[in-house]
């Protein structure tokens, strides 16, 4: 007798791709993402990658901001996290919620950085 087991399927996005965040009060300090949909998700976790070379910001937040429709998005972040230079961090992000966009905010005065998010959403059918 086979067992039924459901259909698995890995997504990858990457909502930053080297994006260059000026320095606080600079011309171009954030980025927002595309939404993306999370709907299925069984599975969702960020990775932040901060430690390109000549990234010398200390002081960046990464911040998940949930919709439901993909139009209207909550004005408070939905989870986050802030980091230093040199990192590479990967948290858990709890699902149930249909769509969303990541942000991302260098707070250092002083320094312009690169970052680069990437969003694994595990799905079952």
């Amino acid at each position: 007798m086979s067992e039924f087991r459901p259909v698995e399927a890995t997504f990858i996005y990457t909502p930053q791709n080297e994006v260059t965040l000026t320095e606080s009060g600079g011309a171009n300090p954030t980025h927002t993402s595309q939404a993306f949909d999370c709907e299925r998700a069984r599975t969702i976790v960020l990775q932040v990658i901060h430690n390109y070379d000549e990234s010398e910001s200390t002081d960046l937040d990464v911040l998940v901001y949930t919709s439901i429709d993909g139009v209207t998005f909550d004005t408070e972040p939905y989870t986050g996290l802030n980091i230093g230079s040199d990192t590479v961090k990967s948290i858990p992000i709890s699902p149930g919620f249909r769509y969303a966009k990541i942000f991302v905010r260098n707070n250092d005065a002083s320094h312009s950085t690169k970052v680069t998010t990437k969003l694994c959403v595990v799905t079952s059918k």
